[in-house]
């Protein structure tokens, strides 16, 4: 049979393990908190540059039709010269 003084070593042992692992889960949920947060900021950046893209994208949009507007304009502008020279050739 034990000794009542090894009981108490025991006892003493198993407390301080079980501070050990209350202070360790104590940590993992401060980090656990932490994590949270930083995913919040993550998320908030993510739809900020979505939300930029998709402005980037629209004005890129704009520019490739200006850009093919300006060309059509060209080739008329061409055209409508080519028919004024042949006119004053005639």
């Amino acid at each position: 049979m034990t000794n009542s003084r090894e009981l108490r070593i025991e006892v003493n042992n198993q407390g301080s393990k079980l501070l050990d692992l209350k202070s360790q889960k104590a940590q993992l949920e401060t980090c656990i908190e932490a994590l949270k947060q930083e995913l919040i900021t993550l998320e908030a950046e993510q739809a900020k540059v979505q939300s930029q893209e998709s402005s980037i994208i629209a004005y890129l949009q704009e520019s490739r039709d200006l850009v093919a507007t300006l060309q059509l304009n060209s080739k008329k502008l061409d055209h409508d010269l080519q028919l004024e020279q042949n006119f004053q050739q005639a």
